[in-house]
């Protein structure tokens, strides 16, 4: 009957729900691209035009990450606290509501007019030991015009695996910085004592990330740019002579430092997106380096930034002992290979950030 092809029809995009998050974390390490890609499959699933996912700080105060189809001012744009409309009573009681026409319903009749310009409401918690935030939908489209206890199971079956989804990223994020951490030190042991290479794996790592952030490069990105910056310096050891004690040429140190920062990355198992970093370091922007030949954007952003901020400090603090030369100068130096060698944005950002005088001008 319609009860049992309804039950059975929810049940199946239950099944297909799960199937299409599992897709999800295994597109993505990145927090905030997993929550905007979660609330584009509700709206889809759920046939509904706005979806928000707000997540609860320590304090229990619940704070906009994704408002897909909002106005503003409109509820889950702005944060609230605990019990405060929709979203805070859900994360507050730790219940799902349905709600229809809220203006008219006691417990949110107070709220401001714009909260609610939609009529259906769906909201359900996220669930980890406690309510760690919430997934709210409104407008549902079709018929029926409101949502059903169907589409409440649904979304909080869609909860459940967003929960699982951002507790596997907060794990790999912790073991990227325990890898992070872990290189550090080792650094700092290779380092020691020698004066033209103590704390530069550190310089280099902490200035291709402050250029990353400085173009609104997303924290997750920026750790495999550290990352990779720890394992180019972690190559320069020891790569300065063959197999047989010969001195090698600076194209054979440079392959050789290339080689075993790939061979380190593998072996410590680092997130895939580190490699390319290492291995096309020695690519030129406009295509005339190696050992692919690649050019522009063919070049792994991290790659162009590798090369052009170990450039940067081997102008002001070279490896061999000779005497440095001032940041304006070195600014001059990497603008000559703007567009040649170097990455003209890049260039650009690079003097923008050291002029702003940061411990990479050191």
């Amino acid at each position: 009957n319609a009860l049992e092809f309804e039950s059975m029809r929810q049940k199946s995009v239950a099944l297909s729900t799960v199937h299409s998050v599992y897709r999800l974390m295994s597109s993505t390490r990145v927090a905030s691209d997993l929550l905007h890609r979660m609330a584009n499959l509700t709206l889809q699933v759920l046939n509904a035009k706005k979806c928000s996912i707000m997540l609860a700080d320590q304090n229990g105060r619940l704070h906009p990450c994704v408002a897909l189809g909002l106005q503003k001012g409109e509820i889950g744009t702005q944060s609230l606290d605990p019990g405060e409309g929709i979203p805070g009573l859900v994360a507050d009681e730790g219940v799902s509501l349905r709600v229809q026409k809220p203006r008219d319903d006691p417990r949110f009749s107070l709220d401001p007019p714009d909260y609610y310009l939609s009529e259906s409401y769906l909201s359900v918690p996220l669930f980890e030991e406690d309510v760690v935030g919430v997934i709210t939908v409104s407008e549902r489209m079709g018929s029926p015009n409101h949502f059903t206890v169907g589409d409440r199971e649904v979304l909080n079956t869609l909860a459940e695996q967003a929960v699982i989804a951002l507790m596997n990223i907060q794990y790999f994020e912790k073991q990227e910085r325990i890898a992070l951490k872990t290189m550090g030190t080792f650094e700092n042991l290779f380092e020691t004592g020698d004066p033209d290479k103590e704390g530069r794996s550190q310089k280099l790592a902490s200035l291709m990330s402050g250029i990353a952030e400085s173009i609104r490069i997303d924290e997750h990105t920026r750790q495999n740019f550290q990352m990779a910056a720890f394992l180019h310096s972690l190559g320069t050891l020891g790569t300065g002579v063959g197999e047989n004690g010969e001195p090698l040429s600076a194209s054979e140190e440079s392959t050789k430092r290339v080689a075993m920062g790939i061979r380190m990355a593998r072996r410590m198992d680092l997130p895939d997106n580190v490699i390319p970093i290492i291995r096309d370091q020695l690519e030129h922007f406009d295509g005339s380096g190696g050992p692919r030949g690649l050019r522009g954007d063919e070049i792994p952003l991290g790659a162009r930034l590798l090369s052009l901020a170990e450039a940067y400090l081997g102008h002001i603090h070279p490896l061999n002992g000779s005497p440095g030369i001032t940041m304006e100068e070195a600014l001059a130096r990497l603008d000559e290979d703007s567009g040649n060698r170097f990455d003209p944005n890049l260039v650009e950002a690079i003097k923008a950030y050291v002029r702003k005088g940061p411990e990479a001008e050191d």
